[in-house]
């Protein structure tokens, strides 16, 4: 095997000989069904990219401890790359294990928890046996495949372990020997092409940035990795969604500026962290993430372009115009700016970073700048004529995209509706035939249901002590939400928002006060000597790393019922029995093929209790961006024809912003309106080979049923592009 044909130097990449400028696009295979692919990729070409950036999601491919991997559909990782390098792109590859990418446990395995005394992220024994062997595994495959660039393929750069600087203060020295270790391990692979890793790198790896502006920390790049290029790793071009918080977005015009402003300060490669999204289906999202994963990316959940897109696309047209240029006039000199203006061969970079306009710059042939330069602002001039080439704060209206959501016509079917009981005391002891466990404490969720389902019941019996009162109050631990049930009926909820780092830590300002375990909650006193209590858990997604536990090792992630449960004025009874995941699970309620053995009953008999409900939608023609308008049914789980579509909810965001995006330029919709509204249906539910009329079998686990069951209205989303070559998608 050859050596890699990418090197560098402290000013940029070259591939086989020739300066190389890196313009990549994170798209996550787990988040984008094979189908998609194709038109994915010619979205790089449009936008002039050449380089695809994923992650590895170790615990896609592996399910237990045995090392057996799946790699199956869209968890194809190498047919993955070997679509991308036949669509002539680059690859950029982080290989984990911890990967953070918003998805359930940072990417790891689940049953990983399970080995002994092992703890994530250390100088662990336990830990590095796992990781070694996965990482070599890979490391195997990729140079059987000849996927690497020094055996002719496409990847280009290889990333272990992730932003290990979140974490770096917990571990103290044993983190610094595990974070050596790794690189060692890099090292011994012998993939022969540069390794990089960002926030927190170690000896003998190329140390890259993720930020929102990249620009703040090239001058401390170079002080400290003086022989290594800017390389900006996460160019985060929006923000992803959590459950009680408005939709977050980036505005395109600072982003272009961050873009520019980065090449004008001298970077050599940039990754858009995402280019595109996609859709967290299933149980991928990690604790609290929605389901859509759209990101307000350029590229939408959908596969649309946007304005954002087609914007950057004509900046990496003027970019990479001006590349080579650049690079034959400033082979081994940093750019010098002067008073925001600095020239680079053929482009002079116009840049204000205040928060100001200005109208006069001294260019370098003596000339002045006259034109008025908004705030956080870059002009990117012809050097010879000092035309201007772009202006980030332009949006140019012929470049503007729309997306509009039509409606579809179907045919529908009745609605089925079966209840999901609330287990009982007696249930559970003479009638369930799930496994229940009896014990003096609550038995913690994940031990119940191993991560395969997000719902638990505890149920046990108090007794009265006291005389009675107008109210009494409940005082247990639960995770993530929870529904408490007095005698079969529903008294009280979690309250909200939930917040997505449960603990305060350096990252988050968690509010003052109770852990967000904690509940105190009040309902009135209308009962006799005794109550049976039952409480419904919901699990939200596994945590993505340990600031969300507190900075406790991610292994100690606990779900379910945390606590005994007191309640003022009475006492418990009974043992607590412990019970995972739903009867309807358990029947299958969601197949495809099941017909609920129900005749079609009154709602009202529900009475804000959990349900299932199924019906049948007929479409003509086959669409890839199909969506449901779920906020009228509440909060609940959704399956099209058998697949696991993912969690919904009708929660409103009133949640601003804070911590870490305090100061930040992201921006959130209007307090108040849904963080989800609109739910993915992609065209992979139905079978490509279906040649008579399509149907859409949607079932749902609803946790409350409302008090009426609306029309569900199948939608289709359109991109509704401006300009001459105006294309509807």
């Amino acid at each position: 095997m050859s050596h890699s044909p990418l090197s560098y130097d402290r000013r940029s990449f070259r591939l086989r000989g020739v300066p190389f400028l890196i313009l990549s696009g994170s798209v996550h295979y787990i988040r984008l069904h094979p189908r998609n692919w194709p038109t994915v990729f010619r979205s790089f070409h449009q936008a002039h990219l050449n380089t695809l950036e994923t992650y590895v999601f170790w615990g896609h491919h592996q399910h237990s401890l045995h090392p057996h991997y799946d790699f199956d559909a869209s968890r194809d990782l190498f047919a993955y790359i070997h679509a991308a390098a036949r669509a002539g792109l680059h690859v950029i590859l982080r290989l984990g294990p911890y990967v953070c990418a918003e998805v359930s446990y940072g990417g790891f395995p689940f049953h990983l928890r399970h080995v002994p005394h092992i703890r994530f992220r250390t100088y662990n024994k336990p830990f590095m046996l796992h990781v070694q062997k996965w990482v070599r595994f890979l490391a195997d495959q990729l140079h059987h495949r000849k996927l690497l660039a020094s055996a002719g393929g496409p990847v280009i750069l290889v990333q272990l372990e992730n932003e290990y600087q979140m974490i770096s203060d917990t571990y103290n020295a044993p983190g610094a020997r595990y974070l050596q270790w790794m690189a060692d391990l890099q090292s011994e692979l012998d993939l022969r092409v540069p390794a990089i890793m960002c926030y927190g790198a170690a000896n003998g790896v190329v140390e890259t940035i993720n930020a929102f502006y990249a620009h703040h920390h090239i001058d401390k790049h170079r002080a400290q990795h003086p022989h290594q290029p800017p390389v900006w790793t996460e160019c985060w071009t929006g923000w992803y969604d959590v459950w009680g918080a408005p939709h977050h977005r980036r505005p395109l015009a600072d982003l272009l500026y961050a873009v520019a402003r980065f090449f004008a300060a001298g970077g050599a490669a940039i990754n858009y962290y995402m280019w595109m999204g996609g859709t967290n289906f299933a149980s991928t999202p990690m604790y609290l993430q929605a389901t859509s994963y759209d990101y307000d990316a350029p590229i939408d959940e959908f596969a649309f372009q946007t304005t954002k897109s087609r914007h950057l696309a004509l900046l990496h047209s003027v970019l990479t115009h001006l590349f080579e240029a650049h690079f034959h006039a400033h082979r081994h000199a940093d750019p010098v700016m002067h008073n925001g203006v600095v020239q680079w061969g053929r482009a002079i970079f116009v840049c204000n970073d205040s928060k100001h306009p200005k109208t006069s710059f001294a260019l370098p042939s003596g000339n002045r700048y006259t034109r008025h330069v908004k705030a956080n602002t870059v002009h990117i001039l012809d050097a010879d004529t000092q035309h201007l080439l772009f202006d980030t704060s332009a949006i140019l209206p012929h470049l503007v995209v729309t997306r509009e959501y039509l409606h579809v016509n179907t045919a529908s079917s009745k609605w089925t509706l079966l209840p999901e009981p609330v287990p009982t005391w007696h249930s559970l002891h003479n009638t369930d035939t799930r496994n229940v466990v009896s014990s003096e404490l609550p038995r913690e969720q994940l031990t119940l249901t191993a991560d395969q389902s997000d719902y638990a019941f505890y149920v046990a019996r108090f007794q009265r002590n006291s005389t009675p009162m107008h109210s009494i109050t409940l005082l247990f631990e639960a995770a993530d939400f929870a529904r408490v049930y007095i005698d079969g009926c529903q008294v009280a909820t979690s309250l909200l928002p939930l917040w997505e780092d449960r603990w305060r830590n350096k990252w988050a300002d968690y509010p003052d006060g109770e852990r967000a375990n904690t509940h105190h909650l009040t309902v009135d006193d209308t009962y006799s000597q005794t109550i049976e209590l039952c409480i419904m858990t919901n699990a939200l997604g596994l945590v993505k790393g340990d600031w969300q536990l507190g900075n406790r090792n991610m292994v100690e992630e606990q779900k379910g019922l945390l606590s005994d449960v007191t309640i003022n004025g009475w006492r418990r009874t009974s043992e607590w029995c412990s019970v995972g995941s739903l009867v309807g699970e358990q029947s299958h309620y969601m197949r495809q093929t099941h017909t609920f053995r129900a005749e079609q009953l009154q709602l009202q008999l529900f009475n804000d209790l959990p349900m299932w409900c199924s019906c049948q939608l007929q479409v003509s023609n086959p669409s890839d961006s199909w969506v449901l308008d779920l906020t009228p049914f509440g909060k609940g789980v959704l399956w099209v024809n058998g697949h696991l579509i993912g969690r919904f909810w009708d929660i409103k965001g009133t949640r601003g912003i804070h911590g870490f995006l305090k100061g930040s330029p992201i921006v959130q919709d209007q307090m108040g309106t849904y963080t989800q509204r609109y739910y993915h249906i992609p065209n992979w539910v139905v079978p490509e080979d279906v040649s008579e009329q399509l149907v859409l079998q949607v079932t749902m686990f609803i946790e409350a049923a409302p008090p009426s069951i609306p029309t569900l209205e199948l939608l289709e989303a359109k991109a509704v592009c401006s300009g001459p070559d105006a294309q509807e998608g």
